[in-house]
């Protein structure tokens, strides 16, 4: 089910995506379609408010512009509501930061002149090199990182001015007064009429509302309402997508910013890699790597409690499992293989079942004649040893600090973790059928 949401989810970014992209770049300009002043009122046609306002956005050469994002996405037999915030600094130097934080990615870009660092606040990984001449670097999104909500925020400013550009009609509604950052701006609010662009549905219907300060034409709210058929592998479906933007600071030509902005503020636990593990998958299971195992109870059958830190002094592999987990009993011959060769050299293999019933797990491993100890757990100790599910493979040094940690049975990385326990163990990198 989770496969299937972010599958449809993966279709649905994707699909707005290109929406975006499309109605942004499709069009030369806007077309007054006979738009003139109110009566009673001085204030410029609404063509001409939008005009204005793009060419402060399209000359603005330093800024610093920060945005929340809430979307809702509806069907007949869904919802879905997402939040997003952005973050678009340029100052003089080729000084920057970027930041996007989504339900899907979390980065940091920030260059002070000389450095760039790329950081992943979900991970504490870094990358750091110089700072590109021609400003800030650009990334590919991959199967493994997506980079879409960073893009975003990189390309702001020019999103903004191509904005107005997609312009069929537009009509001004009741002015109104913001709330933002505990200030009040009033606003024009331009109601508009996008173009339909190639790609959609004939069904799509698009409407953009835009509230626009009335002292220096800046954007300060969007609200975007498309309905239709939006996502592009589901046809029938009829889908409602109301995605509101406020822009909490918008500075455009703005004073110097201070520059403890353009230098990253890493914690003490934060790593320079050479790649960035998945964020998905670098949650729950590595929260302990580097980190001294917690020291559990572990319950026997017959009665006995067991420290796990009277094991310390050896190395230990804990490998959590049930019989009713199919992965769990498949991986058993492989960890025994795994065993015989390491316990030879001193790691000491123990393994926890999560059977509702523990004279179940305990039969099974009398029946395949594993001699390893195994303890039963009432669901506290897979609490405390955080994981994506089982079997969950966790290996604690000699010192008693966790050193892997990894939900399913990966041979080849959990015999590389075992080689690096000490030079004794070194042979065990491969497996047998590959030595």
């Amino acid at each position: 089910m989770l496969g299937e949401l972010a599958a449809k989810r993966s279709g649905i970014l994707c699909f707005c995506a290109f929406i975006l992209i499309t109605s942004l770049r499709s069009t030369g300009g806007p077309q007054n379609t006979g738009g003139t002043a109110l009566p009673g009122d001085n204030r410029a046609d609404p063509f001409t408010l939008l005009k204005l306002a793009r060419q402060r956005y399209a000359n603005a050469t330093f800024y610093h512009i920060e945005a929340v994002t809430e979307e809702q996405m509806n069907a007949d037999f869904s919802k879905n509501w997402s939040k997003s915030i952005s973050t678009a600094i340029v100052a003089p130097g080729n000084k920057y930061r970027f930041e996007a934080h989504t339900n899907w990615e979390w980065w940091e870009l920030v260059s002070d002149g000389k450095t760039e660092w790329l950081y992943s606040p979900a991970t504490q990984e870094y990358k750091k090199q110089a700072a590109p001449v021609r400003g800030p670097s650009r990334f590919k999104s991959s199967g493994l990182q997506t980079f879409l909500g960073l893009t975003d925020a990189q390309d702001t400013i020019e999103n903004l001015a191509e904005l107005l550009l997609s312009v069929r009609s537009a009509a001004y509604l009741p002015d109104e007064t913001l709330t933002v950052n505990g200030n009040s701006v009033t606003c024009y609010v331009i109601e508009i009429q996008g173009k339909y662009h190639p790609g959609w549905s004939p069904d799509t219907k698009s409407l953009l509302t835009l509230w626009v300060t009335r002292e220096n034409q800046a954007i300060r709210k969007v609200r975007e309402r498309m309905e239709g058929p939006l996502v592009m592998n589901e046809p029938e479906e009829h889908y409602i997508s109301d995605k509101a933007t406020v822009y909490s600071i918008v500075e455009l030509h703005a004073p110097p910013v201070p520059d403890n902005l353009f230098t990253l503020a890493l914690p003490p636990t934060a790593r320079l890699v050479e790649e960035f593990q998945n964020p998905q998958r670098a949650g729950r299971d590595t929260l302990l790597v580097g980190k001294p195992a917690p020291d559990v109870n572990l319950n026997s059958t017959d009665g006995k409690v067991v420290s796990l830190r009277s094991f310390q002094g050896k190395p230990v592999l804990l490998d959590v499992w049930a019989t009713w987990c199919g992965p769990c009993v498949e991986s058993m011959p492989s960890v025994r293989q795994l065993y015989n060769e390491a316990s030879v050299h001193g790691l000491v293999l123990v393994s926890i079942d999560e059977d509702d019933d523990a004279a179940k797990a305990t039969h099974f491993l009398s029946e395949n004649e594993e001699s390893w100890p195994n303890f039963h757990d009432d669901g506290e100790i897979a609490r405390v040893f955080p994981n994506e599910g089982i079997p969950h493979f966790v290996l604690i040094d000699s010192t008693g600090t966790v050193v892997f940690s990894k939900s399913s049975f990966d041979e080849p990385a959990l015999r590389k973790a075992i080689a690096k326990l000490g030079p004794e163990f070194a042979s065990l990198a491969k497996s047998p059928s590959r030595q």
